[in-house]
């Protein structure tokens, strides 16, 4: 009897990587690389009639974001779950609904895996994540959280420019606040995961309904290779790195600036389910960060011109700039 899914969504750089690499050290569960699936909220919540129109030429398209934070493709890694694109499309052909496809194509996944649960990470799944836990009361949905600080810089290293930075940690985050209370989400701290491992997989653990053991912390028991900055060697546990003056220096002129006069919009506050609009500062606060300020004189400024370049980059995309989802002052 197949168990009740697993689905993952947060902000990028939150640690969702190390939390998917640990849960796939458990027996009969499958979990692979990012299938930007259920990222995908207009094909969620459209009609059997539009979808049996379209489907075939969404996934050989991709999407038409809404949000920059939302992604392009659909089933980008599908091969390295032991299947393909063409049998992903007959399985859309037999399917009512977009909805209904994701969850046959999971099935199909876990069956020719030999497993009797999967678990799907994909960091936009968060944008989707309240209209899944009404339509799948039965799966259960994590979300990590993590200092602005970290996250951002991570995601600047990553080539992120700041104001994109700031915007996948901020609009993340607060679909993360919009959820909390749900019983079938649960809310995880990477600062709780890197520090208190055991306790924290535990915890998950008895949320999902799987037996914990030490072994699941132990890098040499995972299926897939671990990222690097989490695990020093197979047989260390879970640690993460610490900041350094540099790092809190450049938060300070690069992303404080940026962090301190984005706003979200009201369209997508609704969108989310938000009670009530929150600033930056006042999603840290809530989430329990603290951020250093500003840096220097005039950030503001350069923050404006970096959201400049941001809209204008977006129309490559085919985005208006009506559609992004924040304002900085």
């Amino acid at each position: 009897m197949p168990k009740p899914p697993v689905i993952l969504g947060n902000a990028p750089s939150s640690g969702s990587t190390l939390l998917v690499n640990v849960l796939g050290r458990i027996a009969g569960l499958h979990q692979g690389d990012e299938l930007n699936l259920f990222d995908k909220p207009d094909w969620l919540t459209s009609s059997p009639e539009r979808y049996r129109a379209s489907v075939q030429g969404w996934l050989a398209r991709g999407y038409r974001r809404r949000l920059a934070c939302e992604t392009r493709p659909a089933l980008e890694n599908i091969r390295q779950h032991g299947t393909d694109k063409d049998a992903a499309l007959e399985i859309a052909r037999h399917s009512s609904d977009y909805l209904d496809f994701c969850l046959r194509l999971m099935d199909d996944i876990r069956r020719r895996n030999g497993c009797d649960r999967w678990v799907e990470k994909t960091p936009a799944n968060i944008f989707a994540l309240s209209l899944l836990a009404d339509r799948l009361p039965d799966a259960q949905f994590i979300c990590i959280t993590r200092s602005p600080v970290s996250s951002t810089l991570s995601l600047l290293r990553r080539g992120f420019s700041p104001n994109l930075a700031v915007a996948r940690w901020y609009l993340s985050n607060l679909a993360v606040h919009a959820l909390r209370g749900r019983a079938n989400v649960r809310i995880v701290s990477y600062e709780q995961l890197t520090s208190h491992p055991a306790g924290v997989i535990e915890e998950v653990c008895g949320f999902i309904g799987e037996p914990f053991h030490e072994g699941l912390l132990n890098n040499a028991s995972s299926k897939s290779k671990a990222p690097g900055s989490w695990t020093r060697r197979p047989d260390e546990p879970i640690t993460r790195s610490e900041l350094k003056p540099a790092d809190i220096e450049q938060f300070s002129t690069r992303i404080a600036p940026v962090l301190s006069t984005m706003r979200a919009t009201a369209d997508f506050h609704a969108s989310i389910g938000a009670a009530a609009p929150l600033t930056p500062m006042q999603l840290c606060e809530e989430l329990g960060y603290e951020v250093p300020p500003p840096a220097g004189t005039g950030t503001s400024s350069g923050a404006a011109k970096d959201a400049l370049r941001y809209r204008l980059s977006m129309l490559r995309y085919g985005m208006l700039p009506k559609t992004i989802p924040f304002t900085v002052a």
